[in-house]
């Protein structure tokens, strides 16, 4: 469980799970999904044969594979226009405080474009995202009781903090691994807080809690003082 939850929070950044969002129960969405990529809206059959779906658009952050299919010259523009609308429709089926724990379709666009901008970066940064990272990842979600998801009899203040407090230890360990830091440049960890930023739910506040490199380099430079 714990390694699963790392990988969903790493590169994405926050993604709200099928207890609280069921998309089974939800009539519209099914439908919605089709329609996201149908007729002229349909995506080249040659790298997409079947539909892609809302998992489709929440791991696409953690996958090389996925990133330079769906950044293709000829996919992208359809690729974004899809995730935009099946974004929007998953978000429909959430009541207004779960609407706020799951970034919009316009999000979704917009991080689209940023990876796709800085390929290289995005594949840099998943390199960079392993091994120590994850170990202080998974170190810290256990030690705070964040190895099991909240179910849907929880009042909603249960589920931000699971879902925003898993958010801020991926967050912390960017930050603080010295591996991590040795392996990022300052251009590519200022692009990795860009996206956490895009996709940064409402819910959880307005900015990451994660300097920019410049500020780390600061804080860094200060410690020695203290």
């Amino acid at each position: 469980m714990i390694n699963r939850l790392v990988l969903c929070v790493v590169f994405i950044g926050y993604s709200v799970n099928g207890q609280v969002i069921d998309t089974r129960i939800c009539s519209t969405f099914s439908t919605n999904t089709t329609e996201c990529q149908s007729g002229d809206k349909a995506l080249p059959t040659s790298d997409y044969p079947g539909e892609i779906d809302i998992d489709t658009v929440k791991t696409l952050f953690r996958d090389r594979t996925a990133i330079k299919k769906a950044c293709k010259s000829e996919n992208k523009a359809k690729y974004r226009a899809a995730a935009v609308c099946i974004a929007n429709s998953y978000r429909h089926c959430a009541d207004n405080d779960f609407k706020t724990l799951i970034p919009t379709g316009e999000k979704y666009g917009e991080a689209i474009d940023l990876v796709c901008d800085n390929e290289e970066t995005a594949d840099h940064i998943l390199n960079c995202l392993s091994d120590s990272y994850i170990d202080c990842t998974a170190n810290k979600v256990a030690r705070g009781s964040y190895t099991t998801s909240v179910d849907r009899s929880k009042p909603f203040s249960d589920h931000k903090e699971y879902y925003c407090g898993v958010a801020q230890i991926e967050e912390e360990c960017a930050r603080d691994d010295i591996d991590v830091q040795e392996c990022l440049d300052t251009g590519t960890y200022d692009k990795f807080v860009e996206l956490r930023n895009i996709l940064r739910p409402t819910a959880c506040g307005a900015s990451a809690v994660i300097f920019t490199a410049s500020l780390l380099f600061v804080s860094l430079i200060a410690s020695f003082f203290h």
